[in-house]
């Protein structure tokens, strides 16, 4: 087992592309990354803006982000040159960013509610997601391990889209799934999407659910004491890692809908 060298602050987001670790915190003004493979040091990038809305590409060379100034543009920059090489700009502000890397596409939603899709390979051919009726704001986005299907979330509503290949770029279908939450006064903060349709959600209430679309079936999970700030799951999909606003992370067999493991973060004031 090795140990990491840390930032000097606490992580807030860990995202691995390829042999790439990128870390994060909301007190850094700045990435780390360390590759693996060849060797556990630690390089930093130039600063990027704190606007939590970031994605990464082409295993970790480019970074996706908005600027605190205008959110209304997305800054893609070269992370190994350390420069800005292109800037996308939108109709509205941008909420969130989610890459599908091996179809090539980075979806943006917007407060508006309107999904926006890039092909990386080709930045004219726009296509877009329109919104539900009567939601304005996409809350968070996923994408499944196997890119075959992506998740909308809003206040209360979730959409399931099938990501379809085709040539030159790939189809993003109308919904196959829609379902709403049941939880008053709570909102969507995080998603993911897993295979056969099964969406992993959790809730401003640190309510946390996994939802299997075509039984109609919801199974609750023990929940959080605060907001859901993140949702990951294993490649295997068998796991899933949940984290709330208070530090508490928890790991969960999601065969069985239960809680293997938890973990937290205490800050320990000097004297």
């Amino acid at each position: 087992m090795d140990t990491l060298d840390g930032m000097g602050a606490p992580v807030t987001l860990l995202g691995l592309c390829d042999c790439t670790l990128v870390s994060v915190s909301h007190s850094a003004p700045y990435l780390g990354a360390r590759n693996l493979i060849y060797n556990h040091q630690q390089k930093t990038w130039a600063p990027v803006p704190n606007t939590g809305c970031a994605a990464l590409s082409h295993g970790g060379n480019y970074a996706y982000f908005t600027q605190p100034e205008d959110t209304h543009k997305v800054v893609i920059r070269n992370a190994t040159e350390g420069e800005v090489c292109d800037t996308l700009d939108t109709s509205a502000r941008v909420r969130c960013l989610e890459i599908a890397e091996q179809n090539q596409l980075l979806f943006m939603g917007l407060i508006s509610g309107t999904v926006l899709v890039f092909p990386l390979n080709s930045k004219q051919d726009v296509a877009y997601i329109p919104p539900p009726e009567s939601q304005k704001s996409v809350n968070n986005m996923a994408i499944n391990k196997q890119e075959k299907q992506l998740a909308i979330a809003y206040d209360d509503l979730v959409l399931v889209l099938d990501i379809i290949p085709a040539d030159p770029c790939p189809v993003i279908d109308r919904p196959a799934y829609t379902f709403k939450t049941q939880i008053p006064g709570s909102l969507i903060s995080r998603a993911a999407v897993l295979a056969d349709y099964r969406v992993l959600y959790g809730m401003t209430s640190g309510d946390l659910f996994l939802y299997d679309c075509p039984q109609a079936q919801m199974f609750p999970l023990e929940g959080h004491r605060s907001q859901i700030s993140c949702l990951e799951s294993s490649h295997g999909e068998q796991w899933a890692l949940s984290g709330s606003e208070d530090s508490l992370q928890r790991l969960w067999d999601l065969e069985f809908c239960r809680q293997e493991h938890e973990m937290c973060y205490y800050k320990v004031l000097q004297q």
